[in-house]
């Protein structure tokens, strides 16, 4: 396989969740790529035992698009003109209207907006037929909301992760091998699951992300880079108008997780001064939400230092968006000495919410961040200035079930389905009539995850 056809097969991966074993196995399947034996080295044993393989997805939630109604739609209003693409909420959105205007009805209540019958027009008029068409659109329109939400929350999601990976144009991806190799690497590390602990994760940036970036030029399409690892660094490279594209594109990502943030804090049902999970939040929502909040934050607050936005910063500085937290971490802190919550949550409580800020409705600037970290006697962690930059060791990547280490694919399969480490709900329904040793095997398990004694 030739480098070129390589570079393009590895471009899904910035958008997806490959484990660095996957990208290293195609870095090295590339014939003409040009390798030199220190990073040959580093690769092969990246990539690990030739039978390796992992139980986890190697994507993030797809959102589906609704196939099977706009096509049924377009059977029954023919003369509706259909959207040109199917993947794009605002068009969805936009033909679900033409379809309400060719029934003649004002909303989507098939009890309280169905016309009466002396009310209606055209070849639709009948009980039956109309009826059925009213359904139809009922259903696409609360399909196309379901399809924008998911899509939404997946963009967050591989913000939260892998920055500004996704959105990455393929030709610029495929402009400089070592570059590709560096940002395809880097993704993967950064797409990694959590690991169940009360420290710190590990970071992303390891040995082998460090050396493939030692081996950038100074020709290198630094824009690019700047997607997956934008680090002052980096950002010096790069001119006024690409810094302020960056600037713009995460602050982009504040503003719409902060929408996300806010419309779930409206419920009222979420612990806003601890950040403590409690029974009926959506946690994922929420944690999505902030964890790209926070990520956009980073990158946002790394480009204004570039460009000297330092009256900007005195002026806006939003508060982190902290992560609900889940109360057995809260007993495993209060269990090590750390105390209950991460000390960034008593700076949090010192300042407006984020979504507050971001959309307008509150004032939050540099020396009120310095002030609300002074007393709760926080240094660094980026709340001010840009985190500095550190190299992790080169490990493995870990299967995980729920965000506990387990030793094989095959182990953590079984536990999975079991609802080991997330209790019942999580498990797969398995017949214990097809599947007896399974089922034995797996009551086993869960009697030694209970008392390992």
């Amino acid at each position: 396989m030739s480098h070129a056809q390589t570079l393009h097969s590895l471009y899904p991966s910035l958008a997806e969740r490959w484990p660095t074993e996957r990208v290293a196995r195609h870095l090295l399947a590339a014939a003409d790529l040009p390798l030199d034996k220190a990073t040959t080295r580093l690769l092969t044993k990246a990539a690990g035992s030739t039978d390796w393989r992992s139980h986890m997805a190697q994507d993030f939630d797809r959102a589906l698009a609704p196939r099977a109604q706009v096509a049924t739609a377009k059977a029954l209003f023919p003369d509706v003109a259909a959207p040109a693409r199917i993947d794009d909420p605002v068009a969805l959105r936009a033909y679900v209207k033409r379809l309400m205007a060719a029934l003649g009805v004002s909303g989507l209540s098939f009890a309280g907006d169905r016309p009466a019958r002396a009310h209606r027009e055209g070849p639709h008029a009948s009980k039956k037929a109309f009826n059925k068409r009213f359904r139809l659109v009922i259903r696409l329109a609360e399909k196309v909301e379901t399809f924008a939400r998911v899509q939404r929350m997946k963009a967050l999601a591989q913000v939260a992760k892998t920055r500004l990976a996704a959105r990455l144009p393929q030709a610029d991806f495929v402009a400089d091998a070592d570059a590709a190799a560096f940002i395809a690497w880097q993704t993967a590390r950064l797409a990694r699951r959590s690991v169940f602990t009360w420290g710190q994760q590990e970071r992303a940036f390891d040995q082998v992300a460090e050396h493939l970036f030692q081996r950038l030029g100074a020709g290198a399409p630094w824009f690019a880079v700047a997607h997956v690892h934008p680090v002052p660094e980096v950002l010096a490279r790069l001119n006024d108008g690409e810094k302020g594209r960056l600037l713009g594109a995460w602050f982009d990502v504040m503003h719409d997780a902060a929408g996300v943030l806010q419309g779930l804090a409206d419920t009222g049902r979420y612990d806003l001064r601890r950040y403590v999970v409690r029974r009926g939040n959506d946690s994922s929502s929420w944690n999505e939400a902030a964890g790209a909040f926070n990520a956009a934050r980073d990158g946002w607050l790394n480009a204004a230092h570039a460009l000297g936005l330092f009256a900007l910063l005195d002026a806006l500085l939003p508060p982190k968006a902290l992560r609900l937290m889940a109360a057995d971490v809260v007993f495993m802190h209060r269990h090590a000495g750390s105390g209950d919550l991460d000390p960034d949550t008593q700076v949090a409580q010192a300042l407006p919410s984020p979504w507050a800020v971001i959309r307008g409705e509150a004032a939050c600037g540099r020396a009120d961040v310095e002030a609300a970290c002074a007393a709760a006697g926080v240094v660094g962690r980026g709340w001010v200035h840009p985190r500095p930059k550190g190299v992790a060791p080169s490990t493995p990547t870990l299967e995980l079930v729920h965000g506990v280490a387990v030793s094989s694919p095959v182990l953590a399969e079984a536990l999975k389905r079991a609802g080991a480490f997330g209790g019942a709900s999580k498990a797969a329904q398995v017949k214990p009539e097809r599947m007896p040793g399974f089922t034995r095997a797996v009551r086993g398990l869960k009697a030694w995850i209970s008392d390992p004694t």
